[in-house]
């Protein structure tokens, strides 16, 4: 099985992004001002948060 290129079209049809980071480090700022700025742009963004 070959794997696509970043460039190269493939059938998955979102993101994941991850925001890590030490405590009080500013992830959750972080976090919303991604949260924001995409939406601006008309990304539709699905938001969560869980500790592992």
């Amino acid at each position: 099985m070959k794997t696509p290129g970043l460039d190269q079209p493939h059938e998955y049809k979102g993101r994941l992004i991850v925001v890590e980071g030490i405590d009080g480090s500013g992830k959750s700022t972080q976090a919303a001002l991604l949260h924001k700025w995409l939406a601006n742009w008309g990304v539709p963004v699905f938001f969560t948060e869980w500790n592992s």
